[in-house]
């Protein structure tokens, strides 16, 4: 039973393999078989999000130590990663510490490294053992093996995160983790690995490449069969699209992981909820982000998890946006504090800073200390050097200064963003600069205004799109709001069907991968072809073209 399972899951079929293996644990059976068993079940389970997975795996795991005293690497491996999956943080990484203290480095090199990583997954988001990653980056810098990348990636983002490192030497840390096709290949996208090599690179503000690796493990997990693998490349996906100024694919990604795959990773789900936050500011849905935050009950006190401050980041944004000033401070007070206990600092990853500040300005509670923190955040942001960082500290300054102080600090962002990637930053500097007075004449202005509301409208966000118009009717002109068609018309069901049918694929294999009927794929095709003006599939790789 078990060779026929261990064949039926190697071609795909997992469900069968299950049977297979369920059957055979009935079966009379000696320590090492029940081990092997379990810990194939197990595997399966966790990639189908099934909670037996944590007791067929916890069975082998207290089997395999009974047996060798020392169990072995892949159950504890599979063990903590399930863990990881179930938000069990802290004893994933007691699993692989327990483990680490069986292992002689000097003999057993590889699995001590298979574990160190195991380790980081949990300890990097739950702010235990924090200089563990600086320690081992010489050990493993040549990244020449996958245990070798696997903790080079926690190094890389470790690096990012800390801003212990520049983002030019992050990039190629992140890149030597990712190793081409290599990560992907070697621990697959359902790997906390995976998102930590991707998010450290998208702190560099190379967007174009984690959109592509992102994509790449999307591809990986749907012809794996793994949710999880799914859900986490979606939403490296999600997140990348927002930094970039993506809102389109945001959202579309978002909605994804939202709707169809909210029970396969409790962590990865709440930042997801993130990123549909800040799709929904840019497109003024702020109320309907409020009604889901309630119906999700994350409108209250969230868990003190490193993904979790993404999420109280975006929270922050909204309830200033709604004018709850009070409890947008609490979050980003939260943040701080959170943020100082672990030196998790960036502002490419948390610009608590300047929100505080921006907040505390509309609020008319503006202090020194709001002062000093902006100019300690813009301080931070140029060391590391990301562009997008860099610029976003310059607008909040300059928004909180005023004549020719603002104008140079967003004639500075304008000159730092334009060469980068950071399409709606870049609009919005372009925006704030046509909308100040001293910027230069009306017709200098004008022009400013009507080309950042152009790049806004592009990158899908509504909100930068009507305070362009406001600035431009504040200079006498009467701008008409950019029509909605094409890409941006379609929504976020129809723009996955369209994706998807891009590469041509047929019917029935998106209906499959989207969990539709042919029938529905069918109406969403029909749809996205009239809003994009077109007569068939044929002619979709172009339409979808950015």
């Amino acid at each position: 039973m078990t060779a026929a399972a261990t064949v039926t899951c190697g071609q795909g079929g997992s469900t069968r393999a299950v049977a297979y293996l369920e059957l055979a644990l009935g079966e009379s059976l000696d320590t090492s078989a029940e081990i092997t068993i379990r810990h194939q079940l197990g595997r399966l389970y966790d990639e189908a999000k099934d909670p037996k997975a944590l007791d067929h795996l916890h069975r082998a795991w207290e089997l395999s130590r009974d047996l060798t005293d020392a169990p072995a690497i892949e159950i504890v491996e599979a063990y903590a990663t399930a863990l990881f999956h179930a938000a069990l943080l802290e004893q994933a990484g007691e699993v692989c510490r327990a483990a680490l203290a069986t292992v002689d480095q000097t003999c057993d090199y590889t699995s001590w490294l298979r574990l160190e990583a195991a380790a980081l997954n949990a300890e990097a988001i739950s702010r235990r053992n924090r200089g563990r990653p600086a320690e081992l980056r010489p050990v493993v810098c040549g990244a020449t093996t996958p245990a070798q990348r696997a903790v080079l990636a926690h190094v890389a983002w470790d690096a990012a995160v800390r801003a212990a490192a520049g983002h030019r030497e992050v990039a190629d840390l992140a890149r030597r983790a990712i190793g081409g096709t290599a990560l992907i290949s070697e621990v697959g996208s359902a790997s906390p690995v995976f998102i930590y090599a991707g998010s450290a690179l998208a702190w560099t503000g190379e967007y174009q490449e984690v959109d592509e690796f992102a994509t790449a493990g999307i591809t990986a997990a749907v012809g794996s069969g793994s949710l999880v693998g799914v859900a986490y490349a979606t939403a490296l996906r999600a997140g990348n699209s927002v930094y970039r100024g993506a809102i389109d694919q945001a959202e579309t990604d978002a909605h994804r992981v939202l709707d169809e795959l909210a029970n396969v990773d409790p962590m990865c789900f709440a930042m997801t909820v993130g990123w549909q936050i800040e799709v929904a500011v840019e497109r003024e849905h702020c109320a309907g982000a409020m009604s889901m935050l309630e119906h999700y009950g994350l409108n209250g006190e969230l868990p003190d998890i490193g993904t979790i401050d993404t999420l109280l980041l975006s929270r922050a944004r909204l309830f200033a946006a709604l004018g709850n000033h009070e409890r947008a401070l609490a979050d980003l007070a939260e943040v701080s504090e959170r943020g100082h206990r672990s030196a998790y600092l960036n502002p490419v990853a948390s610009p608590w800073r300047s929100m505080t500040a921006t907040v505390r300005s509309l609020q008319g509670t503006f202090d020194t200390r709001c002062r000093d923190l902006l100019e300690a955040e813009l301080t931070e942001a140029r060391r590391y050097g990301a562009p997008r960082a860099v610029g976003q500290a310059l607008l909040a300054r300059a928004q909180l200064r005023s004549g020719a102080a603002a104008v140079a600090d967003l004639r500075e962002a304008v000159e730092i963003l334009r060469p980068s990637q950071a399409a709606l930053v870049f609009a919005e500097s372009l925006v704030e600069l046509g909308a100040a007075p001293e910027s230069g004449d009306v017709a200098e202005r004008r022009d400013l205004l009507r080309t950042g509301m152009d790049a806004a409208h592009r990158c899908g966000s509504w909100r930068l799109v009507s305070r362009a118009m406001s600035a431009l009717r504040a200079t006498g002109a009467r701008p008409r709001r950019p029509q909605v068609t094409g890409l941006q018309a379609l929504t976020p069901q129809e723009r996955r069907v369209a994706q998807l049918a891009a590469t041509d694929i047929g019917n029935r294999e998106i209906a499959e991968q989207l969990f539709l009927t042919r029938r529905t794929v069918e109406l969403h095709l029909t749809h996205t072809y009239r809003k994009l003006g077109i007569s068939g599939r044929a002619e979709l790789r172009p339409a979808l073209a950015p």
